[in-house]
This record gives structure tokens, C-alpha cells and sequence, in this order.
């Protein structure tokens, strides 16, 4: 039998011999999440829950019992070692065992290390050893042990330039001098790895903590560091959830396809793929993760090669596709103990499709029926986005008399809906767009352009409710030479500033209409490339659609 404490480094010997060693699958239904300030600010605290991974995590997952325990401030804590003297701290994981274990989890989360590698009384190995001592209190309970390792620090408004040369000093020895990826080292603590404080965005960027040391939230922005810390997080505990993974060779299916094959490449564009992994085996794998073919190369964690393969991990794949129309290229990629060939195809020689824009008409309340006349069109595809009631949709949207086709529809309460509609067009200068609504509609607001060399493909849309900036569209992939239009529903006082898209995103237009001191309007922009529009306006509710279009 497999001991508890060596479980992880006997079955990566295992696979790494070719064989593999039959794991129980434990099945965790009541867990702790254990760490310090960046974990959470006081236990099982009842706001700000979107400012942190650990409660955004359990709001998401109900049927599971689970009990946020970390603390501002908390450190390992115990014994004294190498020279340093013990931490008896009442807010230490030493102090907190016999609380932990009241919960009777049968796995527990820890994410600590900062406040310790801080300390100018506590050795790197001294919190290694720390964290061996507590740690066999917990897994002698047959406690579960998933050991998240800790975010750098960078300066800030708390954090001078020689406090944080000397963290990091610290921090970098964990995975050089000090090995920690390696099962032979985080087994002596732990049951799983989970590489929360590896992740590359940490450290190629700034800003993602307001003051040098707590990654900022709220979980859903992407300019923010726990937006990282959840996604890896994620990817850590749906693997750990699920049974079928425990001693997976590979990734899930999901990680494949976000890697590729794609087709409707540009021609010799080299092309860049983040993707995190999820669904191996549940100690890691020895494969790492690797790639041969072309100039392919693969970073993990913005590192060569670090070796072994976590749930977490987060894998950039940078390739450049044939710089030959209608030409395929292809690598051999592998994860964990599993290699696949990846192909990747360039479009064929066709003119890219365009978007050419007409007006955004502001109307004020009315009718049933809204009529425009003496429109201009481009020969294609007539692209309509109107704003409609929130509670019903608009009954038709006809082109001279022919029905033009909702694409989307997203609605928000007190903003509205947005929808987008579509259909062939002839060029011409005196067309005529009648909106029909279901009843009367206040702040009536019409875009209205041309898809010129394109065909429909798909469209999508969010609304989320009470949001701030950057209001995120969903992703979408735009094929090669194609082109995607987003359009954003505003809403707010008379004097409130239009939305304004992110860079990869082009504005065209933005048009409104004031009814009793507020403003309803409709930002339009497009996208050439893959992946999500965002736009810069103020907190609330606005509803947003996205359409894509390839070209011929």
C-alpha cells in the first residue's frame, strides 16, 4: 500500500516508467480553503466575496460544504529552525489545526507563504519544515492536503524596492535552490500541487495589486490578479472533483481543442496560444509539457521547462502557420504522458470581408412602428442592431419590405435589450428600415451599416448585472479575413460619457437619445481577430451582442 505521505512521488515514479499504480479516488465533499490575506481577508467573511478566488469558488459550487478558514496576516507557523526563533502567533496554521479538523474535511486548500518568506525570521527552509510540521497533524487526521504555492510581491505603495528584492530572492529559491514543482519536495507536505503563485501574469505585467503584495479583484477582470489566481484555482478543483482524472495521462478534451488544430489562418502570422490546463492525473504528471514542429515553442508558467505538469498550470504555445495560402502546418505536442499532432491550415486567397458603416439614429419615444428612409447600403449583408423594450423584443425589422433576421437579442432591467439583425442588400442610397415594436418603446436607438465580401456566421451576447469596466463581451473566433461587429447598449444620465472599446477592438460609432434626463445609446465596433471585445463605461447593467462574419 501507498502511504499517504509518499503517494504522489511513488505513482510519478510509476508513470514515469512506463507503468501506473492504481490510486483510490477519494471523493471530497466537505473542504476547507486554508491561506492568508490574499485567500481571504477574515474567515468565511460575508462581503466582497467577488474580491477573492476562494469565495467566488464556493459561491459557485453549493452542493459541496466548504469553509473559507484563511485570515489576514496568517503565517505557518511552530517550531524554531535554522537559527530562526519559533512562531507561537495565535493567526498561524499551527495555531488553527484543531479548528481546521472540527470542520471534518476530507480535503483541505492552502495558499500561504507570503507573510512567512516576508519575515526576516523565517529561512526558506524554515518554512518548508513548518510546513512539513503542520502538515502531518492535518494528513494524520486523514485529512487531504492541496498546497498552493505563494504570489510574488512586487513595489507599491507598501512594499519598497529593497522589501521586495528581498521576497523575491526568497521566492525565486522556492523553485530553484528549493526544487518545490518537484513531488519529491511538495509530497513531503502536501497530496496535490496547485501552482496558483506560478502564474505568468504576475510577473510579465504590473498593476494587478494596488499595493505591491495582494492580488487585486474583482475575480472577473482580467486586468486583476485574482481573476488569475480563480482560473487557475478552477482548473486545480474541477480536476480534483473529478474521479475519472486521478490518474489521467492527459488533459481534458476542452485543453486539446483550445490548442487546436485551426483552420482560416492568416498566412505566416505566427499565432499565440494561453491555455490552462485541467484534467491530469491528480499529482501532476513527469510528462511536462513539450513541443516539436516548425519554430513551435511552449512556455509553462512563462518558464522553458520546469518540468512536471499541473492541474493550473498555465501553457503559452506560440506557431507560425505556412506563409502559403490554403497550406498546412503541423507540430506534435504533449502534455503529461499524452502527445498529439496538431494542424493547423491557412485560408485560402480571398478578399477579407469589411464592415462598412452607415449612421446610429437616436429616436425619441414612440409608437409601435419606427420608419427610416433615404438609408444608404453597400452591396452584402444590412446589419441592424436596435434597442428595444427589456420585457419584449422587437416584432419585425423589415428592409424594404423584406424581413431581415435576429441574429441575438440580450436584455438588462431598466436598460433594455439590444438585438442584432441581418440580411442581404442591394447597394443604394434610398433604402427604407421599418422597425416594428410591440408596443410603445421609450429611447428608440437604430444602428445601421453593410457586411461587404461576407457571409453570417454566428453571434452571442452577455448582460451582466451590476458590472464594472471593462464590460467583457463573450470570446468568439473570427476567421481569417473576417470580421466580427460588437455593439454595447449605454444607459445613464443625460451628461454620462460614451463608451469607449479596448484596443483590439476598432470603435465606429456611438449614437444616443435623451428621454426624461436619461441617455440610452448604442457604441459600435468591430474586431478582425479572435477573442473579446471590451468596453470602458461606468458600473451597471448593459446588456451587449456580437456578431461574426467570414469573408467570401
Amino acid at each position: 500500500m501507498i502511504s499517504l505521505a509518499t503517494a504522489p512521488l511513488a505513482v510519478a515514479a510509476a508513470r514515469a516508467g512506463g507503468g501506473e499504480v492504481p490510486q483510490p479516488a477519494p471523493a471530497f465533499a466537505r473542504i476547507v480553503l486554508e491561506g492568508d490575506s490574499i485567500t481571504s481577508t477574515t474567515p468565511c467573511q460575508a462581503d466582497n466575496h467577488d474580491g477573492f478566488y476562494s469565495h467566488t469558488w464556493t459561491d459557485e459550487h453549493p452542493s459541496l460544504v466548504t469553509f473559507v478558514s484563511a485570515q489576514g496576516s496568517r503565517v505557518v507557523g511552530g517550531a524554531g529552525y535554522n537559527g530562526d526563533l519559533a512562531d507561537n502567533s495565535t493567526n498561524a496554521l499551527a495555531a488553527k489545526v484543531a479548528q481546521d479538523l472540527a470542520h471534518d474535511p476530507d480535503l483541505l486548500t492552502v495558499k500561504i507563504g507570503v507573510n512567512d518568506l516576508s519575515s526576516t525570521g523565517c529561512k526558506v527552509p524554515t518554512y518548508l519544515q513548518r510546513l512539513r510540521d503542520w502538515a502531518a497533524q492535518i494528513r494524520g487526521a486523514g485529512v487531504k492536503i492541496a498546497y498552493a504555492s505563494p504570489t510574488p510581491i512586487e513595489t507599491g505603495s507598501e512594499v519598497d524596492q529593497a522589501e521586495s528584492d528581498y521576497y523575491m530572492a526568497k521566492w525565486n529559491a522556492l523553485w530553484t535552490t528549493h526544487d518545490i514543482r518537484n513531488p519529491a519536495v511538495w509530497g513531503q507536505w502536501a497530496d496535490y500541487y496547485i501552482p496558483l503563485g506560478e502564474h505568468p501574469f504576475f510577473r510579465q505585467t504590473t498593476g494587478w495589486t494596488s499595493e505591491g503584495i495582494h492580488p487585486s479583484g474583482p475575480v472577473n477582470n482580467p486586468a486583476k490578479g485574482q481573476f488569475y489566481l480563480k482560473a487557475s484555482f478552477d482548473a486545480a478543483m474541477a480536476t480534483l472533483l473529478d474521479p475519472s482524472r486521478v490518474n489521467a495521462a492527459g488533459p481534458y478534451q476542452s485543453v486539446w481543442n483550445a490548442f487546436g488544430p485551426f483552420t482560416d489562418l492568416a498566412p505566416g502570422v505566427p499565432i499565440t496560444r494561453r491555455v490552462t490546463l485541467a484534467g491530469l492525473a491528480w499529482a501532476g504528471h513527469a510528462g511536462g509539457v513539450s513541443v516539436s514542429g516548425g519554430d513551435a515553442a511552449v512556455q509553462t508558467n512563462g518558464k522553458i521547462a520546469p518540468g512536471w505538469a499541473y492541474n493550473g498550470d498555465t501553457v503559452d504555445l506560440t506557431f507560425t502557420p505556412s506563409a502559403s495560402y490554403a497550406a498546412d502546418a503541423s507540430i506534435q505536442l504533449t502534455i503529461g504522458g499524452e502527445t498529439r499532432t496538431l494542424t493547423y491550415r491557412t485560408a485560402a486567397n480571398v478578399a477579407p470581408a469589411a464592415y462598412q458603416h452607415g449612421d446610429i439614429v437616436g429616436v425619441p419615444e414612440g409608437d409601435s412602428a419606427l420608419t427610416l428612409t433615404g438609408l444608404t447600403f453597400a452591396e452584402g449583408i444590412a446589419v441592424v442592431v436596435i434597442r428595444a423594450s427589456d420585457t419584449a423584443p422587437a416584432t419585425a425589422v423589415k428592409l424594404n419590405g423584406v424581413n431581415l433576421t435576429r441574429r441575438r437579442r440580450e436584455a438588462a432591467q431598466y436598460t433594455g435589450g439590444i438585438e442584432i439583425w441581418d440580411g442581404p442588400v442591394a447597394a443604394g442610397s434610398n433604402h427604407t428600415l421599418a422597425v416594428t415594436y410591440p408596443a410603445w418603446t421609450s429611447n428608440r436607438v437604430v444602428s445601421y451599416g453593410t457586411i461587404t465580401g461576407g457571409s453570417f456566421v454566428t453571434a452571442t451576447g452577455n448582460a451582466p448585472m451590476y458590472a464594472g469596466e471593462p464590460h467583457l463581451f463573450p470570446a468568439v473566433t473570427v476567421p481569417a479575413n473576417g470580421i466580427a461587429v460588437a455593439a454595447f447598449l449605454e444607459y445613464g444620465g443625460a451628461s454620462i460619457a460614451p463608451g469607449s472599446f479596448y484596443p483590439g477592438t476598432t470603435p465606429t460609432d456611438a449614437g444616443r437619445t435623451v428621454h426624461n434626463s436619461e441617455t440610452l445609446g448604442i457604441a459600435l465596433g468591430t474586431r478582425p481577430v479572435s477573442g473579446q471585445a471590451s468596453v470602458n463605461f461606468a458600473f451597471g447593467s448593459y446588456p451587449r451582442v456580437i456578431a461574426v462574419y467570414a469573408a467570401g
